[in-house]
């Protein structure tokens, strides 16, 4: 580059699938069929190394900016800052802005976007940066092109990452699209996962560097309402909300694996109640049969998790108030310990779960879906015409048919049993979730105390419901664990449970009317 252009960024969208593999891997990668009938050319290899930048009380990572210098093998250093962007099953898309540097120090005037070289330029930023973590590795790249025309670039990257004494290892594998479909890079990578361990990756290495500076580990990642336009269609809107089902889904899975905090595991369950929920919403304009398949393997996998989340709230939420009422009863330590016994059971069939092949292909397959909207072929022309439609209208006819259901369902709620409380909470939660999906195409000042409301009245009925769910679980611990002393303590949990939830039941009629009286919030847009 020559005058002065050299010295400004340049900006550019950057699309990516980005995968995790272990370090025994990358050899069978590097060989395999697949990549051998599309690669140009033989891998080049060199070795990138970062330092990237903050304050330090992390100004820019507050404002979802990472700001790195890097030197590529014996080139010079490229600054380059990242813009927070979208990750639908492993595909990330964000901005990012790149120029030389004279050296490893940054250089904020070299970013032409008004609102980042605001920020970047700022006083107390510019002179506060300060290194927060280093990455090291070597990078291995193939050039890529598809029979369709696609282009990409294929980057296998194995190193670490360093912050404050800590260290990291990193094994990863980015394709990276130049030209074409994101849709190829999702088929591509599918055929890779079929023989190889390789699982998409929702985090990027700044996000794991800020986490090792810290010293935190995996986070707890809890679902968000979706940021919907009014402009878009409900094919849009649709695509939106099940990738982001499906990044909290994998956001956590770490996590859960190592098993330190029951969070994780309780928000994997969130993201698949959330995913399975939209599909259900989406139903009118998307038939069932053509999301059967994904529908299928989300049921596969809730059912292998289910398990050890209610152990999980057995012995960490609903046990621990009943031990510390009786706190020297025999039976109920006896009982404690036989819940643990299956709670680690349940747990190490749903990790189980998550290290296999199956579970690697419904997280890269649901985002292939996604990219693809292979759902079309399928669709007559009226549900063509209901995908292309706006989003309001649809959103507003879902969430009047939820709320209608609800009310009729509720109507006499003071007589129904169990079972038919069970019914009206499941109904409320669909009508919860359908009103968090589309929540941004309404005021919030509308749609917040109805939703509050609501989620009072999901409270009580959750409450309610957990009393039969911790019968179920005395039920299986009394045919796998016959032992007297344990069933002295089923019968001191049974009766604190059927207790707690006559007490709950009493506080019913009062969330219903306080429901009831919100008016939807969907009308008056």
């Amino acid at each position: 580059m020559k005058g002065a252009s050299a010295a400004k960024a340049s900006r550019r969208m950057e699309i990516e699938l980005k995968c995790r593999l272990p370090p025994s891997a990358v050899a069978p990668l590097l060989r395999h069929p697949a990549l051998a009938a599309v690669a140009r050319g033989r891998p080049r290899g060199q070795r990138l190394y970062s330092v990237y930048y903050d304050t330090p009380d992390l100004a820019l990572s507050r404002h979802k900016l990472a700001l790195r210098v890097r030197r590529e093998g014996r080139r010079g250093w490229t600054q380059t800052v990242k813009a927070e962007g979208r990750v639908a099953g492993g595909l990330h898309q964000r901005s990012e802005w790149e120029a030389p540097v004279a050296g490893e120090l940054p250089d904020p005037t070299k970013v032409d976007a008004p609102q980042v070289k605001e920020l970047l330029q700022a006083p107390q930023v510019r002179r506060r940066l300060t290194p927060v973590f280093v990455t090291d590795f070597r990078r291995q790249r193939v050039d890529l092109e598809f029979p369709d025309g696609t282009r990409a670039e294929l980057a296998v990257d194995r190193g670490t990452i360093r912050a404050h004494g800590r260290t990291e290892a990193v094994t990863e594998l980015e394709v990276e699209l130049i030209e074409g479909s994101a849709r190829t890079l999702f088929a591509f990578a599918l055929e890779l996962a079929r023989a190889l361990p390789i699982e998409v990756e929702v985090f990027s290495k700044a996000e794991r560097g800020y986490r090792l500076a810290a010293g935190e580990g995996p986070p707890v990642v809890k679902a968000r309402h979706p940021s919907l336009e009014p402009a878009m269609s409900v094919e849009e809107a649709f695509c939106h909300i099940v990738a982001g089902c499906v990044a909290q889904l994998q956001g956590n899975v770490e996590g859960m694996r190592r098993g330190e905090d029951v969070e994780h595991l309780h928000q994997m369950r969130v993201a698949l109640r959330r995913a399975r929920s939209a599909l259900a919403t989406f139903s009118k304009a998307l038939p069932k049969p053509l999301t059967a398949p994904v529908r299928q393997a989300l049921k596969w996998l809730t059912g292998e998790l289910a398990p050890a989340r209610d152990w999980d709230v057995f012995v960490t939420e609903t046990l621990p108030p009943i031990l510390a009422a009786f706190p020297d009863h025999a039976g109920l330590t006896a009982l404690r310990d036989a819940a643990q016994r299956l709670r680690g059971e349940a747990r190490i069939r749903a990790q189980e779960a998550t290290l296999g092949q199956r579970y690697r292909g419904l997280v890269l397959g649901v985002g292939a879906w996604l990219e693809a909207r292979s759902w079309r072929e399928g669709l007559d022309g009226s549900s063509r015409r209901r995908m292309a439609a706006p989003v309001v209208p649809f959103a507003q006819a879902v969430l009047a048919r939820r709320h209608r259901q609800l009310l009729q369902r509720g109507r006499h709620h003071v007589r129904l049993g169990a079972a038919e409380l069970h019914r009206l909470r499941i109904l409320g939660k669909k009508l919860r979730y359908a009103c968090e999906f589309f929540a941004s195409l309404f005021p919030a000042r509308a749609t917040r105390p109805y939703l509050a409301a609501l989620q009072a009245l999901q409270d009580v009925l959750g409450a309610i419901n957990d009393a039969a769910t911790t019968e179920r679980l005395m039920n299986e611990i009394a045919a796998r664990v016959p032992d007297a002393l344990v069933a002295e303590g089923i019968g001191v949990v049974s009766d604190w449970s059927a207790r707690l939830a006559a007490q709950r039941r009493t506080e019913l009629d009062d969330a219903w009317k306080r429901f009831a009286k919100r008016e939807p919030f969907w009308d008056g847009r």
